[in-house]
């Protein structure tokens, strides 16, 4: 039942939507440019940018595509910067797509029903995707670029090929149906930064078995998120047992959340050092570098301390007892573990 409420309908309600939105669309373009035997079509956005949009319904390119970092028109020279919503959608006998480091952000439904694009290169300038960008696309595998924050709802909804999927640290929430229906993707990692994951983000990927999350804290998630019933094994970081079966996830996953010391707080966040001393400790904590905020995470997962802009911490008061430090600063994070003696 839940399927029929989450899949079909809502497949024909997105591709209503997208086709009557394109159609607002089309055409609509400021002037053509031919790269490597390819025109495609742009619209200018500033006084030296521009972004890649559409030229009809669908079909007006094919095979593969390099869209260049630069284009000229009448004596201007133009960065491809970005790349609209419906840039490509529905050009089904589309291939492969090289993107380049000139691009930050890809825009809702571009690539949307490619049904032939089987590879596609996302460099890391790349900082945004819009919602349903490769919706139905016959994807095996994606890198999601090291800028993104966010994965938006359905992006990949329906790539039923999508065997691999690499998602950065810099991930902090997964949208709606996100994964919806990638049913030959059979393992995930969910990095740390991960705190939100939203409702039917991995549904009906029928084929998934392995699923590794690098959460200290385990990730907030929503309704109907992973397949049910699942034959799922779950590993997680050391110390953090309690912390999942004793949440959301252990209804997801009965009996099937094991600890991985393979996984160590070191691997779980490396993108920056920050040297915690002393530790063990019974009072204060010096940290080697200003933090924007600190978190006090006791093993089950609950945050007992918090504190802002500060390079030190008093932990007197806390129980004896194995903590973990949570430290952000510049969207970045860290994750260290404290001995309270």
């Amino acid at each position: 039942m839940k399927i029929q409420q989450f899949g079909k309908p809502l497949c024909r309600l997105i591709t209503m939507v997208a086709i009557c939105m394109f159609s607002l669309n089309a055409m609509a373009y400021d002037f053509s440019y031919t790269y490597q035997g390819k025109t495609l079509y742009y619209n200018i956005t500033s006084n030296n940018t521009v972004e890649v949009t559409t030229y009809s319904l669908h079909d007006y390119v094919s095979n593969d595509v390099i869209i260049p970092s630069s284009v000229s028109h009448d004596g201007i020279t133009y960065s491809v910067t970005s790349i609209d919503s419906h840039a490509f959608y529905e050009c089904r006998t589309l291939t492969s797509v090289t993107i380049p480091n000139s691009v930050t952000s890809i825009g809702e439904y571009a690539f949307g029903s490619c049904s032939s694009l089987t590879s596609v290169t996302i460099p890391n300038s790349v900082t945004y995707i819009g919602g349903f960008a490769f919706y139905a696309c016959c994807l095996t595998s994606v890198t999601i670029p090291d800028g993104i924050t966010s994965i938006g709802s359905g992006t990949f909804y329906g790539c039923y090929n999508l065997a691999s999927v690499s998602i950065p640290e810099s991930v902090t929430s997964i949208g709606n149906g996100a994964f919806y229906g990638c049913c030959n993707l059979t393992s995930i990692t969910i990095p740390n930064g991960v705190t939100y994951i939203d409702n039917y983000a991995f549904y009906s990927c029928s084929s998934l078995s392995s699923i590794v999350s690098k959460a200290i804290v385990p990730s907030s998630i929503g309704s109907e998120v992973f397949p049910t019933p699942n034959s799922c094994n779950v590993a997680v970081p050391c110390g953090c047992l309690e912390a999942y079966t004793s949440s959301v996830w252990s209804d997801y996953f009965p009996n099937r959340i094991e600890e991985d010391c393979s996984v160590s707080l070191q691997e779980v966040e490396s993108t920056m050092e920050c040297n915690v001393y002393p530790n063990p400790a019974s009072g204060k904590v010096s940290l080697s570098r200003v933090m924007e905020r600190v978190e006090v995470i006791d093993l089950a997962g609950k945050v007992v301390q918090t504190c802002e802009n500060t390079s030190e911490i008093n932990i007197g008061a806390l129980p004896a007892g194995v903590y973990h430090l949570r430290m952000s600063i510049e969207e970045k994070t860290i994750t260290r573990m404290l001995i309270k003696e």
